[in-house]
C-alpha cells in the first residue's frame, strides 16, 4: 500500500474548484494510482469501472485535465506534472538511494516519451495535445485555471497574443510574452527553467503577481543566472549577459 501527500488547499484553487465533480474524482484517482514517479498507463475501461463512470465520461475528463499531463508518444502513458514536487521528491538527488527507484522509472520511460534525459520530463512545458491557443478545452482564455471546463475564446474575442495561458501550475503569461522571454534568454530551456523557478516560489508561499512575465524579468532571471553560474563554475564557463531593458 502506497501513501501519498495531498495538498488540502487544492479545494480553494480556481482550476480545481471549477472542475465537474466527476473530473475532480478522476484527478484524485490518477494521483493515487500512478507509480512512484508519476507515470500511469491509461486504461479508460478500468478507470471507468473503478470510479463507476461510463467510458465516455472518463475520456472527456482526461481531455479536460490533459494540461496537467505529459503524454507518451503513443498516448499509452501519462506523466503527471508536478507530482514529484507535491510528493516532496523534486528536485532529484542522484546521489541519494531514496531517489533510486524514481530515477529508474524516469529513465525507463525516456524512449516512450521521446526524451533523451530524465530532466526533459521537467523542462518540457506541456500544453495538452498542443491545441491552438483559445481552442483547447484545457487552456482557459481568462487565465483562471488551465484545467477547468471554461475553455475557448471569450465573447470579446481578444487577440490570441493578449490571452494568458498557463505555462505552469501557478504561472501564466501571454504567448507573446513567452516568445519575448525565449528571445531575451536565447533558448527555450532557460525560459522554462525561469518559469519553473517562479512556479515553485509562488506554489510554496501563495505569492501573487499582477504580471508573472514582469516578475521573471525583475528577479527570476537573476536567480536563474546565479544558479547557472554555480553549476558552471567547475567547468569555467561564464554566464552570458542578458539585457533586461
Amino acid at each position: 500500500m502506497a501513501y501519498r501527500f495531498t495538498n488540502t488547499e487544492k479545494w480553494d484553487d480556481a482550476w480545481f474548484s471549477e472542475l465537474k465533480p466527476a473530473n475532480k474524482l478522476l484527478y484524485l484517482y490518477l494521483c493515487d494510482k500512478c507509480d512512484i514517479a508519476g507515470f500511469l498507463e491509461v486504461n479508460t475501461k478500468k478507470i471507468a469501472f473503478d470510479l463507476g463512470l461510463c467510458k465516455q465520461d472518463v475520456e472527456g475528463g482526461l481531455k479536460s485535465l490533459e494540461c496537467k499531463f505529459v503524454y507518451s508518444a503513443d498516448n499509452k502513458y501519462i506523466f503527471i506534472r508536478n507530482f514529484l514536487k507535491h510528493q516532496k521528491n523534486y528536485p532529484l538527488n542522484d546521489k541519494s538511494t531514496t531517489y533510486k527507484k524514481i530515477i529508474e522509472c524516469l529513465e525507463n520511460k525516456l524512449q516512450s516519451f521521446n526524451y533523451q534525459e530524465k530532466e526533459d520530463f521537467f523542462n518540457t512545458i506541456p500544453m495538452g495535445h498542443q491545441y491552438p491557443i483559445g481552442i483547447s478545452n484545457s487552456i482557459g482564455s481568462t487565465g483562471k485555471g488551465g484545467m477547468g471546463e471554461k475553455g475557448g475564446e471569450e465573447k470579446g474575442e481578444r487577440k490570441k497574443d493578449d490571452v494568458k495561458i498557463k505555462f505552469a501550475e501557478f504561472v501564466s503569461m501571454t504567448n507573446a510574452e513567452y516568445q519575448a522571454l525565449v528571445t531575451k534568454l536565447g533558448n527555450e530551456y532557460a525560459a522554462k527553467r525561469c518559469i519553473e523557478i517562479l512556479d515553485n516560489y509562488k506554489g510554496s508561499n501563495g505569492k501573487k503577481y499582477k504580471s508573472d512575465y514582469r516578475a521573471i524579468l525583475n528577479w527570476v532571471i537573476e536567480r536563474y543566472l546565479k544558479e547557472k553560474n554555480d553549476n558552471d563554475n567547475e567547468t569555467g564557463k561564464k554566464v552570458a549577459y542578458i539585457d533586461l531593458d
